[in-house]
């Protein structure tokens, strides 16, 4: 159940941010196409800005994994051609 406590800041996951799979731990991680962890091959993108307090280790977020995303708008720049492995049916616009 979510915090009621008001003091508290929360930050968000921007929408759109590409994240590939770690392999040892399962969870999700920021895509980056020089890791060696699995976060080399995307699993898709944020989907919503899941709120998260700034101590949480893990925040859960859905994930586009089939659709249709504009490169441009993606947070951080994204270049599709660095994209070499994916598990994502995902066509840029």
């Amino acid at each position: 159940m979510p915090s009621t406590d008001t003091s508290q800041t929360y930050s968000l996951f921007k929408t759109g941010v590409p994240v590939g799979k770690i392999t040892a731990s399962g969870l999700y991680g920021p895509f980056d196409k020089a890791a060696t962890d699995g976060r080399q091959i995307l699993a898709g993108f944020v989907v919503a800005e899941p709120p998260f307090p700034p101590t949480a280790t893990k925040v859960p977020a859905a994930l586009l994994w089939h659709g249709t995303v504009r490169a441009a708008k993606v947070p951080g720049g994204f270049t599709p051609a660095d994209v070499v492995t994916t598990n994502a049916l995902i066509r840029y616009l």
